[in-house]
């Protein structure tokens, strides 16, 4: 979104003058993954990205898709059918609300997940007892 860059700085900007942190969620997009990696019970594809990620340092939430989203949503509206596409007829999602991956294996379509990140504590500032 226009704006949001300046916006972000201005903000970090702001916090490193008050000697403060935030955190943050980085959106990932794979392209390109072929569909079918992963298993359907015990080796998901989102179960290892979901380890990958959270074994980052400061890495507190992992959500793929429409990810917490979807518990808002009626299952008629979160619902990714499989459509033809183009001339070729190739098969994709609807909707991509399962970001690349429907029962643990990847579809064909982009993955995408979200990661969310922990603030650290500034150094030097008074930590309650």
């Amino acid at each position: 979104m226009p704006g949001e860059e300046t916006q972000a700085v201005e903000y970090l900007n702001t916090l490193k003058e008050i000697g403060d942190t935030a955190g943050g969620i980085i959106r990932c997009t794979i392209n390109g993954l072929p569909a079918g990696l992963g298993e359907p019970v015990f080796d998901k594809l989102q179960a290892g990205l979901a380890q990958a990620m959270l074994s980052i340092n400061a890495v507190k939430g992992f959500e793929y898709g429409s990810g917490f989203a979807a518990a808002r949503m009626k299952g008629s509206e979160h619902n990714d059918a499989f459509v033809a596409s183009g001339e070729g007829g190739d098969i994709r999602t609807a909707t991509n609300f399962s970001g690349g991956i429907q029962g643990g294996i990847s579809n064909g379509m982009p993955v995408v997940f979200r990661i969310a990140f922990n603030r650290s504590l500034p150094s030097g500032y008074p930590r309650k007892q």
